[in-house]
């Protein structure tokens, strides 16, 4: 995951990894949009042998991973936490509690 934030590969090319357990085919997709995250594509990348697909930011941050598995596909999807006046004073009021 970190060596995809740093590689800069155009639409369609593709690199090999060597792995501890194998070797890993990243192939660059086209940018998609991400429900949720506005008008923001997301750099896309599929890897193989395995068949996951791997979303970053434009900044290279994580922001979804899907991976499919014998009982399904497995997404893990990050988005930013909402820091809202509310919660922040439940965060403040926890913390004072446990003093």
């Amino acid at each position: 995951m970190l060596w995809l934030r740093t590689w800069s590969g155009a639409v369609g090319s593709g690199a090999t990894l060597t792995l501890v357990g194998g070797r890993v085919q990243v192939t660059r997709l086209p940018d998609m949009p991400l429900p949720g995250a506005g008008e923001e594509a997301a750099r896309t990348y599929l890897l193989r042998p395995g068949g996951a697909t791997v979303q970053l930011s434009a900044d290279g941050k994580l922001l979804r991973l899907s991976q499919p598995t014998q009982f399904g596909m497995v997404d893990a999807e990050l988005y930013p936490a909402a820091r809202t006046g509310a919660a922040a004073r439940n965060r403040a009021e926890r913390r004072r509690s446990r003093a």
